[in-house]
């Protein structure tokens, strides 16, 4: 992320260029991979903590990674 670039324009980027991103799906991995690339080129750290989550009235699990960075 430059320091020209507001958070705003990149939210802006992931809504018009990424779209909807429902919980688990392939527009959420591709939302995950522009957070954490725009992370690391401001210079931070960042890390994947992944999880499981059930959802109510289905059955099994969706899987989840976070971003993280200090």
């Amino acid at each position: 992320m430059t320091q020209n670039r507001t958070l705003r324009q990149l939210i802006d980027e992931i809504c018009s260029t990424i779209g909807p991103r429902a919980s688990g799906s392939s527009k959420e991995a591709q939302a995950v991979s522009f957070i954490e690339d725009e992370l690391r080129e401001a210079g931070l750290e960042t890390w994947h903590e992944a999880f499981s989550m059930k959802r109510r009235g289905l059955q099994g699990s969706i899987l989840f990674a976070s971003v993280t960075w200090i």
